[in-house]
This record gives structure tokens, sequence and C-alpha cells, in this order.
């Protein structure tokens, strides 16, 4: 794809490729969230062997959480392990203000959901060798591992296609534009992903207004807006899900996509949140989240039939939980941290707490 050498794709090769002693293994921390079990897993530096069994033991005791990547890549079986258990536990992955190339961008697109954001870049090269001149060589064997891992993984052909057949000194990096071509889903959150993300999501808006609205194309729309990552895309795509409109009805689903916009500060998702879960749980832990969203959207919210909705939801809440949930869900609110502030809000800007 690409017809001249890459400058810093072959200065990432010869880093990646440096596997001794000399290299140390990649810094793989974990900070708890403050907000429920949500927690942040970092991985910066170098791949090497061992950093799989450093993962496998954080993932052990952690349920739910986002990785965020900053690596030029490395050896490639750990890093498909390390993709693997990704994969397996449902984290999220995040490149931001940083890179992610070689075997780094096999954990990133092992994701439950890609993110890119503020700078960040993913890129993809060939499996290699190096021969005896030191020079990268194509390994037909790394590449059968890639395309079996991304096929486990559940991605068609031409993602494999993408990821494996390149000159491994040159980098395919991940744009909007090349992600809607492989069908890949992946937030952006920069100029002109961003733009396109809330055209979408205005177009949808139209979609679902006049005499004949068209459902089915205002959820395709907001698809389209929420894999580039913007809130609004997102919240209104669980609202479909919701109510079965334009897609079939799935209330998990609806969760999802609005826990998704919830991380990103929407405060319309607040209400969203709140509202489903008190309406489809009677279970107390599930309760004194619902009421946690509940004061977020109240507070959020505003003056008007939304902020409205969300002051009876709290109402209607706190009358079904004890003091001590209560407290918690208090406790957390105001202890809320979005993984990232949308600056194009459908509801009212967040205001202090």
């Amino acid at each position: 794809m690409f017809s001249k050498r890459s400058h810093y794709a072959l200065i990432s090769i010869l880093i990646a490729t440096i596997y001794s002693n000399s290299v140390s293994a990649a810094e793989i921390t974990k900070t708890k969230g403050i907000r429920t079990s949500l927690a942040t897993i970092s991985i910066k530096g170098d791949i090497v062997y061992g950093d799989e069994l450093k993962f496998r033991n954080i993932a052990l005791t952690t349920d739910y959480a986002q990785v965020v990547l900053d690596s030029p890549g490395g050896k490639l079986k750990p890093g498909l392990d390390i993709g693997r258990i990704i994969k397996i536990k449902g984290y999220s992955t995040v490149v931001q203000n940083s890179r992610c190339t070689s075997s780094c961008a096999m954990l990133w697109i092992a994701g439950s959901t890609r993110s890119i954001l503020d700078g960040g870049r993913v890129g993809f090269h060939g499996a290699y060798i190096v021969d005896t001149g030191g020079k990268p060589q194509p390994d037909n064997v790394g590449n059968a591992w890639v395309g079996a891992y991304l096929y486990e993984l559940g991605f068609n052909n031409d993602v494999i296609e993408y990821a494996t057949v390149s000159n491994p000194e040159a980098v395919k990096w991940v744009t909007p534009a090349s992600a809607a071509s492989l069908n890949l889903p992946v937030s952006f959150s920069a100029g002109k992903s961003s733009f396109e993300a809330l055209k979408l999501y205005n177009q949808g808006v139209a979609k679902t207004q006049g005499v004949n609205p068209d459902m089915t194309g205002a959820a395709e729309l907001y698809r389209g807006s929420a894999n580039l990552g913007f809130a609004g895309g997102l919240n209104n795509l669980g609202d479909m899900y919701e109510e079965g409109k334009g897609v079939p009805r799935d209330k998990l689903v609806a969760v999802y996509f609005y826990t998704r916009a919830a991380e990103r500060g929407e405060p319309t998702a607040y209400l969203s949140l709140a509202t489903i879960l008190a309406d489809e749980s009677k279970d107390l832990e599930v309760l004194t989240e619902a009421l946690k969203f509940a004061i977020l959207a109240e507070d959020n919210l505003k003056p008007g039939s939304s902020r409205d909705n969300a002051s009876n939801a709290y109402k209607r809440i706190v009358q079904t939980v004890p003091r001590s949930a209560f407290d918690r869900a208090l406790k957390l609110a105001k202890e809320w941290d979005p993984l990232f502030q949308e600056k194009k809000l459908i509801g009212d800007k967040p205001s202090p707490r």
C-alpha cells in the first residue's frame, strides 16, 4: 500500500526486534476506578515474553477495565496471548496521545470497544523475521498466527488481509476511512471524525421526524455516529434498541450503548440508564446504580422535560432503597469521572457538583 519506506515504521521495527536483555518488559499497571469496579490497565513499552503472565494475573482479579496502550510492539506471541485475555474479559482498549503498532495493535483490536483519542495512532504491519543482514523479511508463520488469531476474534477476511498482507517496513494506520472500509467499529475523537459523527447524528434525528419517519435509516445513522464515538449517537442508538425502533428490541444492548454514552459524559445517557435500570431490576446494587445516574442526570441536564423526568426518576427510585444505598449512590455520583468528556452534548453542559 505504501510506495516509499516509512521512516517511523523502520524505527519501530528496529526497536521491536531488539529482544535481548537490553529491552525491558512493558510496564503493566492497574489503577482502580473511582466509580464501582471499573479499572484502568496501562501497558507501556515493548511487549516481551512474561508480559502475558503479568497481564493475566491482573486480569484474574479485574472484571471490568479499559486497557490503555502505548507501545511500539514487541514479541508477537505474548501480544496475541494478552489480546485473547482482553477478548475473554470483554475489556475496552484505548490509544490516547500515543502510538500503538505491531503486536500492540493486536491487543488494541481485541477490545470489546476500540478507541483512538486525542492524536493517538494505531498501525498494523505484516509479521517479520530479521535476516542475517539485519533486514526485516516477511514471516509466513507469524502471519498465519495473526490470521488465525483475528479469525478467532471473529474478524472478516478484509481485516485479516489488512493486518497481514503488508510490507513489514510499512505501517497501515487506522483512520476513520480505513475503519469504515473494513467495517471495524472504532471510536475517534478528533477533528474530521468528530464533525462526521455529529453530522450522522443530526441526519439520524431528522430521519425520526416528519409524517413518515424512517426508523431503520435513523438507527443506521446513529450506529455510524456511535462507531465514531459520539455520545449522542451512542445514547440514541440505545433508545432504538430499548424501544425496538429500526432494530430488534434488546434492552441489554440498550444498556450497553447507554453506558458507553455515559462514560463519555453525556447527561441524557445518565437519565437513560437511571430509568432502564430501575425499570428492569429490583436488585439493590442495580437500583443503587440507577439512583446514582438519576442524581447525575438531575444535576447535569438543563431545565426542561428531561430534567423533570430525571427528578421524577430520582423520587421514584429513592423510595425503593434503604438509606445506606442512598448514601452510596450519592457518594458514587460525587466521585463520577467520565472516561472522556464529550464536547458536543445533546443534554446541557455539565454543571459543577
